[in-house]
């Protein structure tokens, strides 16, 4: 559900315009349609980016790093 919404205007190339109409026109969707939905795609792989980029800080360099080889010795996956 959606809620409250906030108006947005954004400048885009012809080409990713006509794109985005031929889409709308084809599917029975609207633009703003596909808009939120692709910017919605676009934050949340952008936020689990972020979050990898934090957890992986977080892991720090004192961390026991292992090479593929050592893995698949640990995980007994050479057998």
């Amino acid at each position: 559900m959606i809620g409250k919404t906030g108006a947005r205007t954004v400048e885009i190339p012809e080409s990713l315009d006509s794109r985005l109409r031929e889409l709308a026109e084809r599917t029975g969707h609207s633009t703003a349609y596909f808009t939120q939905q692709a910017l919605e795609r676009f934050l949340d792989d952008e936020e689990d980016r972020l979050m990898t980029e934090d957890a992986i800080r977080e892991i720090g360099s004192e961390e026991k790093r292992y090479t593929i080889d050592e893995a698949r010795r640990a995980l007994q996956l050479d057998d």
